[in-house]
């Protein structure tokens, strides 16, 4: 039962890990290439303009993928120590 636990965690976090590392990528690689084009469905383009000209955009992405890659790690590390390995 707890190889089965350890099993499924690793499962549903490995592609939240690479999602979040992905988001810490593209986001970099957007900082440097001068950010986004274009703005996400349902946003205006002046509410697009502040968005990215206050460089909001940059800190809720980093935010996101980080959280997207410690949390799933936080849940293996405690899986992990919780069922002895």
């Amino acid at each position: 039962m707890k190889t089965a636990l350890r099993i499924l965690t690793y499962l549903i976090s490995a592609p939240l890990i690479l999602f979040g590392a992905l988001l810490l990528t593209t986001t970099v690689l957007g900082i440097i290439f001068g950010g986004p084009r274009e703005p996400p469905t349902g946003m205006t383009w002046d509410e697009f303009r502040t968005w990215t000209e206050s460089g909001r955009w940059f800190w809720e992405s980093m935010l996101q993928g980080a959280a997207l890659v410690i949390a799933p790690l936080l849940a293996v590390w405690g899986v992990n120590r919780w069922t002895r390995k």
